[in-house]
């Protein structure tokens, strides 16, 4: 894959940000709308406000999605071949997610064990996917922590762990992490619905009945305990 092919995909995800930031779906986006989708703890209201100025070169008090695209190129370069990825990695997922669901409709193959296998494999998938974003997810804490540490004047070395470690989460969690941020563009969406569709697909053939947790309260004396189980 060429340059140019990344720097589309780059654009691509600017210009889905550009979509998630245009509440109002006008096609533009104001100071307002700026202010809030890209106020990040760290940028005061009135930064803010200056570089959507900065950005805004037709001074027409909104932002376009070719001006918003055309700032942030500026410094994407480095992540462009993530976010190529990132894409191909969507459409790979989409795919899956749709054979796999058409072989577990299908009772030749959606016995015992092809449902074990797709679960494990499913699981194994999500875990080296998080385990890939961990490093980035550690930059930008630390990136984050730093800027808040320079406004007050006592900053540090910046440090980034890249220790690929296995995580005790459980695998459910990560799912939802995946599906919420690590899918972004136009197949976030239907990644997630899909990836929903097929783990109540799994549930009904298996005929699991899922429990929520109930947390534990202590019960004051003289009074008599209940357990309470939500099916």
């Amino acid at each position: 894959m060429d340059g140019s092919d990344h720097t589309q995909k780059a654009k691509a995800v600017i210009e889905d940000v550009f979509r998630r930031a245009d509440k109002n779906d006008d096609g533009a986006l104001s100071l307002k709308e700026f202010q809030e989708f890209f106020s990040d703890g760290v940028m005061t209201t009135d930064e803010l406000e200056e570089l959507f100025h900065v950005i805004d070169t037709s001074k027409s008090n909104n932002l376009s999605p070719s001006e918003l695209c055309a700032y942030f190129q500026q410094f994407s370069a480095d992540f462009e071949p993530i976010f190529s990825l990132v894409d191909d990695l969507g459409l790979a997922i989409s795919h899956v997610m749709k054979t796999t669901h058409s072989k577990l409709q299908s009772k030749e193959t959606s016995g015992k064990v092809e449902k074990f296998a797709t679960r494990f494999l499913i699981k194994e998938a999500l875990e080296h996917v998080n385990t890939s974003g961990r490093p980035l997810e550690s930059a930008s804490d630390h990136l984050t922590e730093v800027a808040m540490q320079e406004r007050s004047g006592d900053h540090g070395p910046l440090t980034v762990d890249t220790t690929e470690k296995r995580s005790g989460v459980k695998w459910h969690k990560k799912y939802q992490t995946l599906c919420s941020t690590g899918s972004s563009g136009p197949h976030g969406d239907q990644l997630g619905s899909q990836v929903d569709r097929l783990a109540t697909l799994i549930d009904k053939l298996e005929g699991k009945v899922k429990l929520e947790t109930v947390e534990e309260e202590e019960v004051p004396q003289g009074t008599k305990d209940t357990v309470c189980l939500i099916v």
